[in-house]
């Protein structure tokens, strides 16, 4: 959770990762709980390009992330390490069945080569191997590093952060990033040197939250929790009052974590201004843990939206996630 570095100012008024542009109205919703010590944040959106965006935030360099200790990352993750049946494998299947048929098309030599940026504890680059790919990763966190290389046997992940430094002279036909573009607050900077890193044909693949899907269903969550039918979200239309200041529930959109938000209007804009000549969409499997009691409804709302996709519709209000594919144009 975030922590502030005392005697610095936390909050900060970013223009539009989009177009840049610098004027824009008030937040449409506000967010505040234990975890800000007090300090608001907010849900805006471009009126130009009309990306969503947390405006105003946390300061990038007034965070501490506090680490996970290692012991802690081991315990809870080392059992499904061990018996090689990790709860995501089958997302993971689906994400690289997607990328084996589309570098098929495009002639690429086996065998694939992929990066996957901010790779916590290398699960996806251990199946990613499995499967018969050159697979690397980078993350930044010391323990999921540690436990990557002790625990799921891999020396292929490298400790930092991915820059347009990374991996100089190399390409790759696959850059992954899963549940990490959210966090990124130049996503335009970050998307122009996976490109470089990208062979010709390659495509970057990322999975995000999708902001239609929570803003479409806040108002019902905000009912349930008046009459008390869910516990009461820190999530509000305008200035929020002075007890959410102690609310224990996490905020329904996470602004403090997440920075930059997508849907069809920011990847086409953030990809395109990243140099990515095309990009799709698809909604994305739920990758809950077992035992998550929003297995179920995720389930659900992704089996009606993967069908109705099927049948030419896009059901934004039950697309809980996005896949995000970009492609490279197939000379360099």
């Amino acid at each position: 959770m975030p922590d502030f570095r005392p005697g610095t100012t936390p909050l900060e008024y970013p223009s539009c990762p989009g177009c840049g542009n610098e004027d824009i109205p008030p937040p449409l919703v506000y967010e505040t709980s234990i975890y800000s010590e007090g300090f608001t944040v907010g849900l805006s959106r471009c009126p130009q390009c009309h990306v969503y965006f947390t405006r105003p935030r946390l300061t990038r360099h007034n965070i501490r992330t506090r680490e996970a200790e290692y012991e802690q990352v081991r315990k809870k993750y080392e059992p499904e390490a061990r018996s090689g049946r990790f709860h995501k494998n089958g997302n993971y299947r689906h994400y690289l069945e997607l990328a084996e048929s589309h570098l098929r098309r495009s002639g690429a030599a086996t065998p694939y080569r992929v990066l996957d940026i901010g790779s916590h504890c290398g699960f996806f680059v251990r199946f990613a191997r499995e499967r018969g790919w050159d697979a690397r990763g980078i993350e930044p966190a010391g323990p999921m590093v540690r436990f990557a290389r002790e625990i799921n046997g891999l020396e292929t992940i490298q400790q930092g952060l991915f820059d347009e430094r990374s991996c100089e002279g190399e390409t790759f036909h696959l850059i992954t990033m899963f549940d990490v573009l959210e966090h990124i607050p130049e996503p335009v900077k970050l998307l122009s040197a996976v490109r470089q890193r990208l062979a010709p044909g390659g495509l970057v693949l990322c999975k995000v939250p999708h902001i239609r899907f929570y803003v479409a269903w806040r108002r019902l969550v905000m009912a349930l929790a008046s009459v008390g039918l869910l516990p009461r979200y820190p999530t509000y239309l305008a200035e929020p009052p002075a007890e959410a200041k102690t609310s224990t529930v996490p905020p329904l959109f996470d602004l403090f974590e997440h920075v930059v938000h997508y849907d069809d209007a920011a990847v086409a804009r953030i990809f395109g201004r990243a140099g990515f000549p095309s990009t799709s969409t698809l909604p994305a499997p739920p990758t809950n843990a077992r035992g998550d009691r929003l297995n179920f409804p995720r389930s659900v709302t992704y089996g009606i939206a993967r069908g109705a996709f099927r049948l030419g519709f896009r059901p934004d209000r039950l697309m809980h996630g996005l896949l995000i594919l970009g492609y490279r144009e197939s000379t360099a």
